[in-house]
């Protein structure tokens, strides 16, 4: 609980928000390239393909299939 509250007041949010950030920054500039978008949400932590898209479209606005027609990643 101290870790946290340390975390917190260092960073302005939670060590969970944190992970959650970093995972979905490995989405966005993958090390490799995916068969899928489930082979790259197992990959990357996502307990399943629907986890994966909503926080993806929490945090960047897109889905990622669209997110991907938009960019070239």
């Amino acid at each position: 609980k101290q870790f946290e509250r340390r975390f917190k007041n260092f960073c302005s949010f939670n060590p969970k928000l944190y992970s959650r950030i970093v995972r979905f920054e490995s989405a966005l500039f993958p090390d490799r390239q995916f068969d899928s978008y489930t082979d790259m949400a197992l990959e990357l932590g996502y307990y399943d393909q629907a986890h994966f898209n909503n926080e993806f479209k929490q945090f960047s606005g897109f889905t990622p299939r669209t997110y991907r027609s938009v960019t070239s990643y």
